[in-house]
C-alpha cells in the first residue's frame, strides 16, 4: 500500500527535474558582436560595452551609435537615426531605444527592445579605486544590463565607454 504514494512521488520528482533542466536550455546568453554582421555604421561613435572579464578589448557585446546627416551632431541630435546592436543566445539583432519625453542624459537607465526582447541598460562612471586597480583608459563606464524575454530575465555586468565627437 505504502508503494503506490511513493511511485506517483517519484513520477513527479522525475517530471519536476526534466522542466528545470529544459529551463535550462532557454537561459538567456550573450554572446560577442560580429562586426562584419552588423546592419549599423562603425561603432567609432557611439557606446560601446563589453561583459566584465572579458579579456580582448576588441570584444563587444552590445553597440549603440546613431547616423547623422553630413552636419554632424553639433546640428541637433533630433536628425539623427539611432542604431543599436546585441547578440543574445547566438542571434544577433538591431533594437531600437525606447525614448521618454523629454532630454535624456547619456548616462540614465536606456531601455530599448524589438519583437522579443526588451533590454536595460544602467551606466555609470566607473570608481576611481576601480580605475588605480584596472585601468579605465579603454571602458570608463561600468553597467548593469538587464534582458528580458517573456518570462525569462537576466542581468549582465558589463564595462564600457562612450565617444560622442562634436
Amino acid at each position: 500500500m505504502m508503494h503506490k504514494p511513493l511511485f506517483i512521488l517519484a513520477l513527479l520528482s522525475v517530471g519536476c527535474s526534466h522542466a528545470v533542466v529544459a529551463g535550462e536550455s532557454d537561459a538567456l546568453k550573450l554572446y560577442p558582436l560580429s562586426k562584419k554582421e552588423m546592419a549599423m555604421p562603425d561603432l567609432d561613435e557611439g557606446c560601446s560595452y563589453q561583459l566584465k572579464g572579458t579579456k580582448n578589448p576588441e570584444i563587444l557585446h552590445f553597440g549603440k551609435g546613431a547616423i547623422c546627416p553630413p552636419k554632424g551632431r553639433s546640428a541637433g541630435v533630433s536628425d539623427c537615426v539611432p542604431g543599436s546592436v546585441i547578440n543574445v543566445n547566438n542571434k544577433q539583432m538591431n533594437i531600437r531605444r525606447i525614448l521618454k519625453e523629454g532630454y535624456l542624459a547619456d548616462y540614465e537607465p536606456a531601455l530599448y527592445e524589438n519583437d522579443d526582447y526588451v533590454i536595460e541598460i544602467k551606466s555609470k562612471f566607473r570608481d576611481k579605486e576601480d580605475c588605480e586597480k584596472n585601468s579605465c583608459e579603454i571602458f570608463f563606464l561600468e553597467a548593469v544590463m538587464t534582458i528580458k524575454k517573456g518570462s525569462l530575465q537576466r542581468n549582465f555586468e558589463m564595462h564600457g565607454s562612450c565617444y560622442l565627437p562634436n
